[in-house]
């Protein structure tokens, strides 16, 4: 059975119905109730907190109406459960304007005091009634201060634990690992959590005003489309797109449209929750690209090895056909017939030297490593290239190497690195060009590493092929297995390396080679 409260509080003061008939009996009349009114009203502007809540003269007006009327309902009732309705209703206002309830005791001593003075005066009527009409009063009272109290305990607790939770709500919005925007009809930013501003590096005090600041211009309409179906009934829409920061640094984000925000005042919104995924998307493609590598590697390595076996296979009959030039070189009788015999042994090497590379890039690296100077694999290198360099005509500038510094390495493999990168560059040198080698530590941001630069002002490698130059049997030569610096590129990363290939400008091509830089060796100091 439901509780009727009114009930019982009337039970605990003694209410009867003969206390609203007395008090119905001496209504106070229109003036009176005017002075209760005003006089209730000068004293409340004579305290400051009062005076904060109500300093808005057309809401005085407004709330003197609303005390006459209640003054007047005092008195004649009826006091029953709407009444009491009524009486709770107002004191749930005085919790929504912030009144406390201190206040409220106060206000009623005052209202006591009027009423009482206008009841002992001598209102109209028999006097004889006035002891019984002024201990009604003092109930009606009590009983008013007991609803407004209970209401305003209620009010006030279903208050704080609105507010407790509105503010763990905000905490969690301003928390949010991700960017959550409340934003209008005009595009215009309501609310932007903490998270937002710090991704995107806007001070508290000075947010971005609308959302499609946020947005790169070629990005507006797409983003505004979501927005706008979101307005339109149709939430739910997500879509990829940029956020740019103070800054002017580009951040990828997917954007989640929620529906329209409920509101009691205020314009129409639709949340946005906005996810960073510039570095997820960066990994993804990385991946991707680790994935097409590999692949890319699996494919290569399977026609290595068939080309090898093909390579291993020739090399049987090369030697025969070689046996036998070598037989009919010794029986050429006539210059024409020697020419001949020369020409065929030079494509014979050629051949010899094409399977050499096919069978070098198949081959599993091992590599024999110890500390070397760079000067002496430039110097190794140069010498074995030194006729096909004089024959081209190109000048070799070498140079400079700084003393005492030395590379881990495999002399065999390193020296077959740099003749690869030096011959590329004495084929694509004219005559009287340069080729620039040297060979030193690399920056700050590089410790530990020794850089071979070869640098040359031949024709270029078009930007078109750079991306391509590696990819084994990709060539721009006439003739060429295509495996030249794939292998280079297979022995550098074997001890550990990085090479790079660059065009230059207006013409030339600069390759840089990093491998590790041996430890600095210790000079003891020995006494005499």
């Amino acid at each position: 059975m439901e509780r009727d409260l009114f009930r019982e509080m009337k039970s605990y003061v003694g209410w009867t119905d003969e206390d609203s008939t007395r008090l119905a009996a001496v209504v106070p009349p229109g003036p009176v109730i005017a002075e209760v009114v005003d006089h209730f009203y000068r004293v409340v502007q004579q305290h400051e907190g009062t005076r904060r809540l109500m300093s808005d003269p057309a809401l005085i007006a407004r709330l003197k109406g609303t005390l006459a009327d209640w003054l007047v309902t005092l008195f004649s009732g009826p006091h029953d459960r709407a009444y009491y309705e009524k009486r709770c209703r107002i004191g749930r206002r005085h919790v929504q304007i912030g009144l406390d309830q201190h206040y409220m005791f106060t206000a009623m001593a005052i209202i006591r005091e009027d009423l009482a003075t206008y009841l002992a005066g001598g209102p109209a009527g028999d006097t004889t009634g006035r002891p019984k009409a002024l201990a009604a009063l003092h109930k009606i009272l009590d009983l008013e201060l007991a609803i407004m109290l209970e209401t305003y305990r209620e009010e006030r607790f279903e208050f704080e634990t609105l507010r407790e939770s509105e503010r763990k709500y905000r905490d969690l919005i301003e928390n949010a690992p991700e960017i959550i925007l409340t934003v209008d009809r005009e595009g215009r930013i309501r609310h932007i959590n903490r998270t937002a501003l710090d991704l995107l590096g806007y001070p508290p005090e000075e947010p971005p005003v609308r959302f499609l600041d946020l947005v790169p211009a070629e990005k507006v309409r797409e983003a505004w489309s979501a927005l706008a179906a979101a307005f339109d009934g149709n939430p739910g829409g997500q879509f990829e797109t940029e956020f740019v920061s103070c800054d002017g640094v580009r951040r990828l984000v997917a954007v989640r449209v929620s529906g329209l925000v409920p509101s009691a005042r205020g314009p129409e919104t639709v949340r946005a929750f906005v996810r960073d995924v510039t570095e997820e998307r960066r990994l993804q493609a990385e991946m991707a690209e680790y994935r097409r590598q590999a692949e890319e590697k699996r494919r290569l390595a399977a026609i290595g090895q068939m080309v090898a076996g093909i390579a291993h296979e020739i090399r049987t009959p090369l030697q025969v056909i070689t046996a036998g030039f070598d037989s009919l070189a010794g029986l050429a009788k006539t210059p024409e017939l020697e020419r001949e015999t020369v020409r065929a042994r030079r494509g014979i090497q050629q051949i010899r030297g094409f399977i050499q590379e096919i069978l070098d890039y198949s081959k599993e690296i091992r590599l024999c490593l110890m500390e070397v100077e760079p000067s002496s694999l430039v110097g190794s290198a140069l010498a074995d290239l030194e006729e096909e360099i004089r024959t081209a005509g190109v000048k070799i500038e070498c140079g400079p190497f700084e003393k005492g510094v030395r590379v881990i390495a495999d002399p065999f493999r390193m020296k077959q690195v740099l003749v690869n990168v030096l011959r590329n560059a004495v084929e694509a040198t004219p005559p009287g060009g340069w080729i620039r080698v040297s060979a030193r530590p690399a920056g700050a941001n590089q410790a530990g590493v020794v850089e071979f630069v070869v640098v040359d002002d031949g024709r270029g490698i078009p930007e078109s092929d750079i991306e391509k130059i590696f990819v084994p049997f990709f060539t721009t030569k006439p003739r060429g297995t295509g495996l030249g610096l794939p292998i280079v590129q297979r022995l550098v990363d074997a001890h550990g390396g990085t090479v790079e290939v660059r065009r230059l400008e207006p013409k030339g091509t600069m390759v840089r080679i990093r491998i590790p830089r041996a430890p600095a060796r210790r000079r003891v100091a020995v006494d005499g």
